[in-house]
């Protein structure tokens, strides 16, 4: 069989907006797009909704795309295999859709969600924690589906279902979290979940909720991030692939992808800067701008820009004054833009404290030539460890300073009283 996969759409996002049609029309896209494809169902892998409570306006969004499916007539047979082992059937005659919910559309437990009334109205069927059959007849496909559940407690809902591959049918895994691998850093307080972590035995794994899309081999599994169909947030990953719909034939196992033929392309510039003048940050940023829009787009693009560095001494960030650099461009982009920069650099820091250091040294020079000078104006001259007896004398060691000077005095038989040393000149005691 043929299926079409893809995810995240969002319905509505970016509601009152300039944006506010963009994850309607990316998604009807994408699901004629498979469609086009000859698909004999479609796998949706959660948040098709941007809230857990959508609005009218996203709801209508959400039938009108479903309303695209109904127009094509199928015959396959669809049953859903509850915890229990008991089943429901489903017969619409129409092209199938299948879905888990998302983070996005995730409710209390005992509180319907927005999926489970998509299924009460015909339009699709909803997995979470069990499993669904599609059949043509002669071959069947099995969707595993866990819908999205808060991360910390992911790995421990998923091993506590626990699910297994059905003998003899293409077993496909799909869920609705992050997973270790694909992120940044590791947290274990936010992400609990790691490919090795995954039920073994299934022909595909499916993921949503990360917005770029990857396909993956590890072992012998193939693991696969469908993306979403629309940008909610400007970041790199997103911007270095565009939008789209996968197309799995369980025959020959060959996976393709295929863009969405309109849609907003996303542009991530990072500019580091080291000790830059606001004159170079300025000529820098407007010189891609004005590189960027040298060119027409079919939709204004999303631009992200990312300052990061340091600035010269004597500059603030604060005179950059980087929204008013970008306003000539407003009316030709939705922009991001963001700068931390710090007034000094991390490495004149360290100059800065080398420099302090050595000057440091030298004061402390300049300390025991004075004091050899003035030992030198007393019997005592080389009589000591001059350089001890100033360390003593620096860190406040009165008492012991004073004991070497006496040992002294006895080893110079006797030439200075105790009284004398009263009389040792003030720059020495200042020490």
């Amino acid at each position: 069989m043929r299926i079409g996969i893809f995810s995240d759409c969002h319905f509505g996002f970016a509601e009152g907006t300039e944006r506010c049609d963009d994850a309607f029309l990316q998604a009807k896209q994408a699901l004629e797009g498979v469609l086009k494809k000859k698909v004999d169902f479609v796998l949706l892998a959660g948040d098709l909704f941007d809230s857990n409570e959508p609005s009218p306006e996203a709801w209508k969004q959400a039938f009108d795309f479903f309303g695209i499916g109904k127009k094509v007539s199928s015959n396959l047979s669809v049953e859903k295999v509850l915890r229990d082992g008991s089943k429901i059937p489903f017969s619409w005659g129409s092209i199938p859709m299948v879905s888990i919910h998302g983070t996005h559309e995730h409710r209390p437990k005992g509180l319907v969600n927005a999926l489970e009334v998509l299924e009460a109205g015909g339009q699709m069927v909803h997995l979470h924690g069990n499993y669904c059959l599609v059949s043509n007849g002669v071959e069947t496909v099995a969707i595993h589906g866990l819908s999205g559940v808060p991360e910390k407690v992911a790995l421990n809902v998923l091993q506590a279902w626990n699910p297994t591959p059905v003998s003899n049918v293409f077993n496909m895994l799909v869920l609705h979290q992050s997973i270790k691998e694909f992120l940044p850093t590791e947290d274990d307080m936010s992400v609990s979940i790691s490919l090795s972590d995954l039920p073994s035995g299934f022909d595909l794994y499916v993921n949503g909720h990360l917005h770029w899309a990857n396909e993956t081999q590890f072992g012998n599994n193939r693991f696969l991030l469908t993306g979403s169909t629309v940008v909610t947030q400007m970041k790199r990953l997103e911007s270095q692939k565009p939008k789209g719909f996968f197309v799995l034939d369980t025959g020959t196992k060959k996976l393709e992808f295929f863009s969405i033929p309109s849609q907003r392309l996303v542009f991530y510039e990072k500019m580091a800067f080291e000790d830059a003048s606001l004159e170079d940050v300025r000529n820098r940023v407007t010189g891609y701008l004005d590189g960027l829009f040298s060119k027409s787009f079919d939709q204004k693009p999303l631009v992200r820009l990312k300052l990061v560095g340091s600035i010269g001494k004597g500059f603030s960030s604060s005179d950059l004054q980087l929204s008013k650099l970008i306003a000539p461009y407003k009316e030709k982009a939705f922009f991001s833009a963001d700068e931390s920069f710090s007034e000094v650099s991390l490495r004149q820091k360290i100059a800065e404290l080398r420099a302090f250091q050595k000057s440091k040294v030298s004061v402390l020079e300049m300390g025991l030539e004075l004091l050899d000078k003035n030992l030198s104006e007393t019997p005592f001259d080389s009589a000591f460890d001059s350089r001890q007896i100033f360390e003593w004398l620096s860190e406040g060691e009165t008492e012991k300073a004073m004991e070497a000077l006496m040992e002294s005095k006895a080893k110079k038989e006797g030439k200075q009283t105790v009284n004398d040393l009263a009389e040792t000149p003030s720059s020495l005691k200042a020490l």
